[in-house]
């Protein structure tokens, strides 16, 4: 596929998986996905600050599973935008640690 079709491809995935966490009732993470469709990198940040870590986690496994599927078909562009996104990920999660958003109870701080 060529990296424009990567692209293309990589957008309706994240526009379907938005979909599918809005039908699950999860608009905090169908906001994720599609910031990333629109690759907005402001509004995937504002959207993942609220996450927990245990959030941050889970987003972390499901983009490394994506990213492993794409390189396994050879689609480097899609892995590299899915590398972008892993990295914003980290960022937050790197974040959140350093200003301890998220004390040992789990809950935010007060």
């Amino acid at each position: 596929m060529k990296p424009e079709e990567q692209e293309a491809d990589l957008t309706l995935w994240a526009n379907g998986v938005a979909g599918v966490l809005d039908d699950r009732e999860r608009p905090e993470l169908a906001v994720v996905f599609r910031a990333f469709a629109r690759r907005d990198a402001n509004a995937v940040r504002e959207a993942l600050e609220v996450f927990s870590p245990a959030m941050l986690e889970a987003l972390t496994e499901m983009v490394e599973l994506e990213q492993r599927d794409r390189a396994e078909a050879g689609e480097e562009r899609s892995v590299e935008i899915l590398d972008w996104l892993a990295r914003l990920v980290e960022q937050i999660r790197d974040e959140h640690r350093t200003i301890d958003l998220y004390p040992d109870d789990g809950g935010p701080v007060q």
